[in-house]
């Protein structure tokens, strides 16, 4: 069942792909628009994301889990140098796996930046050296079993998601929540289609990347294909097959400004992920759909580092 991965990565590449959804343009126009349609964008996705889970979990096909405990100073930082990348690469890194569909080698570039940094990150060359802001951990347990506290937690979003909705309808049309709504759809389907693998989980990105690489060094002995590497693969051939049919290809030219931001933006955003131990994909949408407190305090973060960036661009540019 694990090849379902990359049905899921097919269909979450074309998806992004199709509707030109690009997670930092959501931060950006979250940020810069009074209706803050982007961030609404991505709380439509956790929504609908944890509404699945919770189906799931009084069909008894999945148990809450026990989130691992959590360093807030770590994840503060790491998620700050992710927003910041973010900006820089122009796109978190699944946004970085549609613009390689696209042919962008510059998205090509930060990914390999993204992979290495967490490769020298997890051997403790990095590590070892930021291994102070782990030192105070904290329970991410929020719930300790009861699917009662769950499901309050959702029917809160659910609510706050319906009046901002309602608030913002004459700036947010129907067209604009198509695309958060299936890529909810998929991200809930995930933690199914990994729990019919026996694993728990759902959308994952740096755990597979790691696996390729070392599935490549090692020529693939000792590793066997996981569902997070199917899917990884799959976002961008879902991505390349939906620009090949439109005629969508959009490459940015690989000046050297270019160049240098992709690969600034890739080691920025994997330090960043090595210390808050996710990316957007897994922190800003999986963990926030589970109601992690380290999955809500890397979203915010994330957030915060990317206006960051584009508020130093602008003061810049002036």
């Amino acid at each position: 069942m694990v090849q379902t991965g990359l049905i899921f990565g097919l269909l979450l590449g074309a998806v992004l792909q199709d509707w030109h959804f690009n997670f930092a343009r959501q931060i950006h126009n979250g940020l810069t628009k009074q209706s803050g349609n982007g961030l609404l964008s991505l709380i439509v996705i956790i929504v609908v994301e944890s509404a699945i889970v919770a189906a799931l979990l009084l069909a008894g096909v999945l148990t809450i889990p026990a989130n691992p405990d959590y360093a807030p100073a770590a994840t503060i930082v790491g998620s700050l140098l992710f927003g910041l990348g973010m900006w820089l690469a122009h796109g978190c890194i699944v946004d970085n796996f549609v613009q390689v569909g696209n042919g962008d080698l510059n998205g090509l570039l930060a990914l390999l930046a993204f992979t290495l940094t967490l490769v020298y990150y997890n051997w403790g060359v990095l590590s070892d050296r930021l291994g102070a802001l782990n030192s105070e951990q904290v329970s991410d347990d929020l719930f300790h079993g009861r699917i009662t506290d769950f499901l309050l937690c959702l029917g809160i979003l659910a609510v706050i998601t319906v009046a901002w909705l309602v608030w913002a309808r004459k700036q947010v049309g129907w067209r604009a929540l198509v695309a958060p709504l299936l890529i909810g759809l998929l991200a809930g389907g995930a933690f199914l289609a990994n729990a019919l693998a026996h694993s728990f989980g759902g959308f994952a990105i740096a755990g597979p990347l790691l696996s390729w690489y070392g599935f490549i060094k090692g020529h693939g002995a000792g590793i066997a294909l996981s569902w997070g590497m199917y899917f990884t693969a799959g976002i961008t051939i879902g991505a390349f097959l939906v620009a090949l049919v439109k005629r969508q290809f959009q490459r940015r030219p690989l000046t050297i400004i270019n160049l240098i931001s992709s690969i600034v933006a890739g080691v920025l955003m994997g330090v960043g992920t090595g210390l808050s131990k996710g990316t957007l994909t897994s922190n800003g949408l999986v963990y926030t759909a589970l109601f992690s407190v380290q999955g809500w305090l890397a979203l915010v973060f994330i957030i915060v580092g990317y206006s960051l960036a584009d508020w130093l661009a602008h003061r810049i540019k002036k």
